[in-house]
């Protein structure tokens, strides 16, 4: 279906970060402590490099730690105690909730193939934003390459 001009006109495409996102995304980076122990960081960012991809800032948390990450999202994003992973575009963030008990049974490579799978969506280099300029609301979009084999 397409977007009546009149509706589209009211949209801004921009490859910049909306103001309303980089707040939230500087101040959990610059605030929250990331939860790397047992992890080989190192193995998953060189993984990601050795295919040409980036490596994309994440947050590494524990579930007690969702109340405290959901204060700095500011109401735009939130986050649900059931996923494990996920990149959210708004921020170019990926947030990984540690799985204690799987890494425990499987190691830490659990979450890190968690982690290395939500980096592979993240890895776009076309992604965008786009800014109602009308109302301030802002989108951005979900896309990224396909790993093989992760």
């Amino acid at each position: 279906m397409e977007q009546s001009p009149k509706k589209a006109e009211h949209w801004k495409i921009t490859d910049e970060m909306p103001e309303v996102f980089l707040k939230v995304r500087t101040k959990i980076l610059e605030k929250f402590e990331n939860k790397t122990d047992g992890l080989d960081i190192k193995r998953v960012e060189d993984f990601m490099r050795e295919n040409n991809l980036p490596v994309l800032e994440y947050v590494l948390y524990d579930t007690e730690d969702i109340p405290e990450l959901d204060e700095m999202l500011d109401g735009i994003y939130e986050l649900d105690s059931t996923t494990v992973a996920e990149y959210i575009p708004e921020f170019n963030l990926i947030f990984l909730r540690r799985d204690r008990e799987c890494d425990s049974l499987n190691g830490y490579v659990y979450d890190e193939s968690n982690l290395i799978h939500e980096l592979g969506h993240g890895s776009t280099r076309h992604a965008h934003y786009r800014e109602n300029i009308k109302t301030g609301q802002a989108k951005a979009t979900r896309i990224g390459f396909y790993l093989r084999g992760v």
